[in-house]
């Protein structure tokens, strides 16, 4: 979303809300007390929220972000947390972060959850550096290096990973790995992407990141979708491909969803040619082999 974003259908954020037996549930937004929802403004201590919680269907929710909400630049993080429910967390960009060159390292700021190693796997605090090789950083696919800077905490599982300027020197995509003791392995990616008036075709987002899991347990994973937010050429729509063991899928060709995407999927317009996807199948995901290709124009990556 835009900084200071003024249409309040752009400053939606979605998730989906599992009760504590792995099931999607309609009914956390049902008279919820105060604290349900709290956010960050690019890292800032948790608040309650100032904006909207509202029930779409089957499960999924959205916040509605106020306007002093999309106020500061970098990220804006959502967590919901109540008794009886799953912790749930959700993030989206507020204006644009990693552009080639960018040297204001409050928009080198990259949002992530930590799972611990219990089973099933929850949302885990204390998370540290406590070795130079628990953070490690790859630009562009080469080797794995230690990235030599800061792991920030802001609560209830999210963190943020708080890059330097040499992270955003060259196009492309940096992936970060954090591993260490008692902790579940998280893999984030984040694009390094031409500065305004300069974009092309480009994943923006994606969550999970590219060969992460969807969840440590199985039977939530099922059910959690794959969201991305795409940057396509000017003029351009999407067009999105699975395959899914050996089956191939088209989940959206420009116009419409694939039926069998259909109760679950949506593909929004942000204005600027950008879009937030999410995409699960009807019925939860049945292989754990997925693949999602984005086109627009030639392959988004």
């Amino acid at each position: 979303m835009n900084v200071d974003e003024s249409n309040i259908l752009l400053r939606r954020i979605y998730f989906r809300i599992l009760d504590l037996d792995g099931n999607l549930v309609d009914t956390a937004a049902s008279a919820p007390p105060a604290g349900t929802i709290q956010v960050t403004q690019n890292g800032t201590a948790l608040t309650n929220g100032a904006g909207v919680f509202v029930l779409v269907g089957s499960g999924l929710y959205y916040y509605e972000a106020s306007l002093l909400e999309t106020h500061i630049p970098g990220f804006i993080g959502v967590v919901f947390s109540r008794t009886g429910f799953q912790t749930c967390i959700s993030s989206d960009e507020v204006g644009q972060i990693y552009t080639i060159g960018q040297t204001d390292v409050t928009r080198l700021r990259l949002p992530f959850t930590i799972y611990d190693t219990s089973s099933p796997a929850q949302l885990a605090t204390g998370a540290t550096v406590t070795v130079a090789s628990d953070l490690r950083i790859s630009v562009n696919g080469a080797a794995y290096a230690d990235a030599a800077v800061t792991l920030v905490e802001v609560g209830a599982g999210l963190y943020y990973y708080q890059g330097v300027a040499a992270n955003s020197s060259v196009g492309g995509t940096i992936a970060l790995k954090y591993a260490s003791a008692g902790f579940t392995t998280t893999l984030i990616t984040q694009p390094v992407i031409g500065a305004a008036g300069s974009i092309t075709g480009s994943i923006l987002s994606l969550t999970p990141a590219d060969g992460s899991l969807l969840n440590p347990d199985p039977e939530i994973a099922r059910f959690v979708p794959i969201i991305a937010r795409l940057q396509c050429g000017t003029g351009q729509l999407p067009h999105i491909f699975a395959q899914i063991g050996s089956t191939r899928w088209t989940i959206y060709d420009g116009v419409s969803i694939s039926p069998f995407f259909g109760d679950h999927t949506t593909v929004s317009a942000l204005g600027g040619d950008q879009f937030n996807v999410s995409i699960l199948p009807n019925g939860g995901w049945w292989r754990s082999s997925i693949s999602i290709k984005f086109i627009s124009g030639t392959e988004m990556t």
